[in-house]
């Protein structure tokens, strides 16, 4: 009975392990280029590389945009960094739609600090998965920011939201399968090193 209740007591806590919401990168993913458009005043759908881009407010939507883009005491992006999506707007977003459903979405970003800005990623029911408020702060130099995004463990990501604080996006990262946190590797590990030292306990007494 002790051996069995050790046993389950691995198998719950590998099972526990989870995957990261909000990253800092995405490994497994890959970048859909954005177009150089230049729309600005826009509201879409634009859709490129399997992505739908839309954006809410009236005339605050910017798609493929390589002009230069004011962050405040962030800085600016100066078309340096490639095509971006931005929303000229305190209070408005814009989305990126995946055609299907996937375990991982983000970019890198800026935004105006001071401004509330927002990141968030739904389901197909449109029900929120996670969000996080920016609060990070740059040097001030031009095309600086950060990448930041979710990865879920399986793949439920229907659309990626970012609204307000005149937020930028360029490298938009799309992962498909999600790749462990190196603390789930660890305890996969470690569950297997106890199951071995377990089964070395077990064998004599079964002799």
């Amino acid at each position: 009975m002790k051996h069995k209740f050790c046993f389950l007591a691995i198998f719950m806590a590998l099972g526990s392990a989870s995957y990261a919401g909000l990253v800092t990168s995405l490994p497994g993913g890959t970048i859909d280029a954005m177009p150089a458009d230049n729309d600005g005043g826009v509201n879409g759908p634009i859709v490129f590389d399997g992505i739908t881009w839309t954006a809410t407010g009236d005339g605050v939507g910017y798609f493929g945009y390589t002009s230069s883009w004011g962050f405040g005491g962030n800085g600016s992006w100066t078309g340096a960094l490639g095509p971006m999506a931005g929303v000229n707007d305190e209070t408005d977003s814009m989305t990126f739609a995946p055609s299907s459903p996937v375990s991982g979405i983000g970019g890198f970003l800026n935004y105006v600090p001071g401004e509330t800005a927002t990141i968030a990623v739904y389901n197909a029911s449109n029900a929120l998965i996670e969000s996080d408020t920016l609060s990070f702060t740059t040097s001030g130099a031009n095309d600086t920011g950060e990448f930041l995004g979710f990865s879920e463990s399986t793949p439920d990501i229907a659309y990626f939201t970012l609204t307000g604080g005149f937020i930028g996006l360029t490298d938009l990262t799309v992962e498909t399968s999600a790749v462990p946190e190196p603390g789930t590797i660890g305890m996969t590990l470690a569950g297997l090193g106890l199951l071995m030292l377990m089964r070395k306990r077990i064998a004599p007494a079964l002799r």
